[in-house]
């Protein structure tokens, strides 16, 4: 959007400079009181949210949005919105004071764009020398300007009603800051576009456009320089829609932070449902398990402890399901949960994991179980030392699972093949659109292939 708002300024800019007849300003008292005020109001807004932004990231460059922020929130509040509530907006002290407020606002900015993304070891204490910092530098301008008040000129510049050519009639001073200003909006929308683009960061992106505005906004300002009471100039709007960028940017990161809480509230409660499945489920299978070992008959205890065993991995893979994260790759996912198996037999494991390859929603949990039931055939019923995994995507997503266990007859009845364990595996397979090849030979391993469109 960046460079499309500075092309779309700058066609209107050139329509008001060279089209006869087409005014820059017209004459609002309310509404240039009410610009002023919304552009305070929006200021103090995005300051506000740019402290819990940077609580959360500590980052430097937050640091440098937030003092943006701060002096433009200050600078509008003393400079802008109280001259014109008390009806002195056109005063030396409010003009000036205005002038270099927003300048130095525009500075904050540029240098927030410029500085690296770093985290900051002691952000409380550079927090607060970076605000005191601000409010002095803002104290500073004040006072310059009250000071000044009586030197300074006032009520220069072109008439509101003519816009047929530019006409820079204003002192050369309040020019140049004017083009400085003009300067450091297009550093800063440069600085963020680029910063966004590498880190698709939607509140920086939202900042670069309101940075392309500011350019546009001074530029008019620059051909038309007009101090007048009670005048709103085309300027003043693109200004008024700066604020309105950072506004928009605000919402949205604000939003941003409604899902994230969202997400964080699903998880809380995940968790305790694992806590529980964990401190009641599985620690009364693990009981079971441990006294079916002390029956009398062996066939019986057998069959009784591997349905316990059963039972105890399948509230095993509950408790993992629900305490993972939502946006955990599917790397990780698979590994956290091959590593469970193996550990409890110290079986190696090997693992060949592509983190690029993704699979969201019921498609994960129905994959990490697969390979949940491969893993603990090949080190439960194969006695297997050695597991490796391998997941990438070539025409699909594909998992291999191999072991050396002692493997078996795929094709042989009553084999392995038959058990409700592999029947669910390639239901599961088949309900994904995938398909799972099990290849295996007696004493030679076995080999898990799952493949997904």
């Amino acid at each position: 959007m960046t460079p499309a708002v500075a092309v779309a300024g700058g066609a209107l800019t050139l329509v008001i400079a060279l089209v006869p007849g087409v005014g820059f300003a017209f004459h609002s008292p309310r509404l240039q009181s009410a610009i002023e005020t919304a552009s305070a109001l929006v200021s103090v807004l995005a300051a506000y949210l740019l402290v819990g932004r940077f609580e959360l990231g500590r980052r430097l460059s937050d640091l440098g949005l937030l003092m943006a922020a701060t002096i433009l929130a200050l600078a509008n509040l003393a400079f802008s919105t109280v001259p014109a509530i008390v009806g002195h907006p056109d005063s030396a002290f409010a003009v000036w004071s205005t002038l270099w407020g927003r300048a130095l606002g525009a500075g904050a900015l540029a240098a927030a764009a410029l500085v690296p993304d770093l985290r900051l070891g002691r952000p409380r204490r550079a927090a607060t020398r970076a605000l005191l910092g601000t409010g002095v530098a803002v104290a500073v301008v004040a006072a310059l300007a009250a000071g000044l008040a009586g030197t300074l000129p006032v009520g220069f510049g072109p008439s509101p009603t003519s816009s047929d050519a530019p006409n820079v009639a204003a002192p050369a001073g309040f020019l140049a800051v004017q083009a400085a200003t003009l300067a450091l909006f297009a550093v800063a929308a440069i600085g963020f576009c680029r910063r966004a683009a590498r880190t698709h960061d939607e509140l920086v992106g939202w900042f670069g456009v309101a940075a392309a505005l500011g350019t546009v906004s001074l530029l008019d300002a620059l051909l038309f320089p007009t101090v007048a009471a009670g005048w709103v100039q085309v300027a003043d709007l693109i200004r008024l829609a700066f604020y309105l960028a950072i506004l928009a940017g605000a919402l949205r990161e604000i939003r941003a932070y409604q899902r994230q809480a969202a997400v964080a509230a699903v998880l809380d409660e995940r968790r305790r449902l694992a806590r529980d499945l964990h401190d009641g489920l599985a620690q009364e299978l693990t009981f079971i398990s441990m006294q079916s070992r002390r029956l009398r008959e062996p066939g019986e205890a057998a069959v009784l402890q591997e349905a316990a065993e059963r039972a105890l991995d399948e509230s095993r893979a509950a408790i993992s399901a629900l305490s993972r994260r939502a946006d955990e790759p599917l790397a990780t996912a698979v590994a956290q949960v091959a590593e469970t198996l193996t550990a409890r037999t110290g079986a190696r494991l090997r693992l060949d994991l592509d983190r690029s390859v993704d699979l969201q929603g019921e498609g994960r949990e129905s994959l990490l179980r697969i390979v949940r039931e491969a893993v603990s055939n090949g080190v439960r019923h194969g006695g297997a030392t050695e597991v490796c995994i391998v997941l990438r995507y070539e025409k699909g997503l594909r998992v291999t699972i191999s072991d050396n266990g002692s493997g078996f007859e795929p094709a042989r009845p009553g084999g392995r093949v038959d058990s409700f364990g592999l029947v669910s595996m390639h239901e599961r397979a088949q309900a994904l659109g995938g398909r799972i090849e099990v290849r295996s030979q007696p004493e030679r391993g076995t080999e898990v292939e799952v493949v997904l469109p």
